[in-house]
């Protein structure tokens, strides 16, 4: 049982260690991270590492190692919320663009369509008379 905890420490530690490392070279692999200059705390080196900021908090030695990368390599400001904005309405305005285009496209295949089958578009016409005939051969 000691042994098995001893291990989980190990690896707990281990990963704790990757994600300081990745937070160093600015290669964090968390969603919430990916692509940004991220403030080196506790708890973003804790989410990083995948383990709870309680777990985190049980090695004092790494505690220290996170403060002192906090110190000595501050982030740079996140984008500001009008520039996230800014970029979300240009994707935004891209994907409109696209699908105008695309449905440019259908109605030009549709047309082209057209002209090899000319009942493209139409309503099935039913013939009532003749569906009769036919369910009424099935009966006795």
């Amino acid at each position: 049982m000691a042994d098995a905890r001893r291990m989980r420490r190990e690896r707990t530690g281990q990963q704790i260690e990757a994600a300081i490392e990745r937070f160093r070279s600015n290669c964090c692999i968390h969603p919430k991270h990916i692509g940004l200059k991220v403030r080196v705390t506790k708890s973003a080196v804790a989410r990083e590492a995948g383990v709870s900021i309680a777990n985190l908090y049980r090695f004092p030695e790494l505690c220290k190692e996170i403060d002192a990368l906090a110190t000595v390599a501050p982030a740079v400001a996140n984008r500001s919320a009008e520039q996230r904005r800014a970029t979300l309405v240009d994707a935004l305005a891209e994907a409109n663009r696209r699908i105008e285009a695309l449905m440019t496209e259908n109605t030009r295949l549709t047309l082209e369509l057209g002209k090899h089958d000319q009942t493209l578009g139409l309503p099935a016409v039913i013939d009532l008379d003749e569906r009769r005939r036919k369910s009424s051969h099935g009966r006795p």
